[in-house]
């Protein structure tokens, strides 16, 4: 059996929409030893000292884009917030930790097709 389709029948195909999808990798790390700036993927868990500075990436791969929405302990993070410091990559970074940072950062990514979402969990020592 032979099967026949135009260019314009696979370039249709091809750009077909999907759900969001949250990519990286889900590594703990602890931070201990005075790092300054820390950076983690969200779905892995970190542990560092009071004043580190943490940026969380959530990197989402989806068609159309994904809206990446921000959870801190379950509360969505307002524009303003000092939590949202940096909105590029899309990224939430806490400068200079402290206790009140403490807790579950969730990357919500949503579109028509879907969402997907990861948490990091953020704890102190020391």
């Amino acid at each position: 059996m032979t099967i026949f389709f135009s260019f314009k029948q696979f370039f249709f195909l091809s750009l077909e929409g999907s759900a969001p999808r949250i990519t990286g990798p889900k590594i703990n790390i602890v931070s201990i030893s005075g790092e300054k700036e820390v950076k983690i993927v969200v779905g892995g868990n970190i542990t560092t000292i009071i004043g580190t500075s943490v940026e969380i990436r959530c990197p989402v791969t989806a068609l159309p884009n994904a809206t990446v929405t921000w959870l801190f302990n379950g509360s969505t993070v307002q524009k303003g917030n000092r939590r949202l410091l940096k909105l590029k990559n899309p990224a939430v970074t806490l400068s200079d930790v402290t206790p009140e940072d403490i807790g579950f950062y969730t990357c919500l990514a949503n579109n028509s097709y879907g969402k997907d979402t990861r948490t990091t969990f953020v704890s102190l020592t020391g």
